[in-house]
């Protein structure tokens, strides 16, 4: 099975399946791009052909076919399953990347967090006389965890014979992050050029240390800034568009009661009573149309904010979204309940 769904991931350009293969094994992941490219194709068929077939039998859509030329509606048939089957694959491919993008901004959050220490065990070991190999092996303990593991798993590839230097690439390539990269890549070089690899293990360790240090300070300035995105998305944007909607349905309602004589006494005023350009429910959707686009928005800064990319706009913008909405209709609430005490 899983080399029919490798076959058919071939399918897609080899650049677009190297760039998914390379998340998923950010992601701790040993599947193949082309493999889960042909297994998203076969998940986006089933669920395209099950809502064709779904659409097919409900009445209204066996009704709207009848009605149509009989030429036309092969066409539109196809059409729709063609649309069905791309949109789902739209679908899955960009959560199943969200996914992936989020589980390896964890797992680079948590071999940056103990790397330093890392480095300096193999710093260690290596001054005490052990190959660079055994010292990463002897380093690579239970409480650095995934750093541990994913040490362990290649470092036995070197002792099986694997050139050291490929095992490095292969290591790097198991975290998104740049730290770990770098520290590998100098270790690559420190054993090739046969210079002082513990004397570099130092130095790397030290600037790791620092460059978390100076992330934390500058995250912990910029939580000014992160709360007032949120307040602008959560609360002030969806407030203002709940008062401007009631103001709205106000003056629809308050229109609508004004006689059709009494337009004349308006004629020479610079107010002129007359039908709005947009209904009350018309406007209602476009606010939340609008409150949406700032959650995603408005997350994506904050996730640009503290972790310096946007991957972790998936992670905030559901729970913003969800608030934003929360704010509007009881805002909503809050001035029907005001406005019919007074009235």
């Amino acid at each position: 099975m899983l080399a029919f769904y490798t076959t058919l991931g071939r399918l897609f350009p080899r650049t677009f399946a190297k760039r998914l293969g390379l998340s998923i094994r950010e992601a701790g992941f040993f599947v193949s791009g082309e493999t889960l490219l042909g297994a998203l194709v076969v998940a986006s068929l089933c669920l395209g052909l099950g809502s064709f077939v779904a659409l097919l039998i409900h009445p209204s859509t066996s009704s709207q076919l009848l009605s149509l030329p009989v030429f036309v509606v092969p066409v539109v048939l196809v059409l729709t399953l063609v649309l069905l089957v791309v949109g789902a694959f739209v679908v899955f491919f960009y959560t199943l990347r969200s996914i992936l993008l989020l589980i390896a901004e964890e797992r680079t959050r948590r071999i940056e967090s103990i790397l330093s220490d890392f480095l300096t065990l193999v710093s260690a070991n290596v001054r005490s006389g052990m190959p660079l190999d055994q010292a990463m092996w002897h380093a690579a303990r239970p409480e650095f965890g995934i750093l541990g593991k994913e040490v362990k798993r290649y470092i036995k590839e070197a002792m099986g014979g694997t050139p050291f230097d490929k095992v490095l690439d292969e290591l790097s390539k198991r975290f998104n992050s740049r730290l770990f990269r770098r520290a590998m890549l100098l270790l690559k070089e420190a054993d090739e050029t046969g210079g002082e690899v513990a004397k570099v293990l130092d130095i790397t360790a030290r600037e790791t240390r620092e460059e978390l240090l100076v992330k934390k300070e500058i995250s912990s300035m910029l939580v000014v800034y992160e709360i007032f995105v949120l307040f602008a998305a959560v609360i002030g944007t969806p407030f203002l568009f709940g008062v401007v909607t009631k103001l709205l349905a106000i003056m629809e309602k308050s229109f609508s009661y004004i006689p059709s004589t009494s337009y004349q006494a308006f004629e020479q005023s610079l107010i002129k009573p007359g039908a709005l350009i947009l209904s009350t429910e018309q406007f209602k959707l476009f606010s939340l149309i609008v409150i949406l686009i700032t959650s995603v928005s408005s997350s994506a800064i904050i996730s640009i904010i503290k972790y310096g990319r946007k991957t972790r706009t998936v992670k905030y913008a559901p729970f913003v979204a969800f608030s934003s909405i929360i704010v509007f209709f009881a805002t909503l609430w809050l001035l029907d309940a005001v406005l019919s005490r007074i009235g």
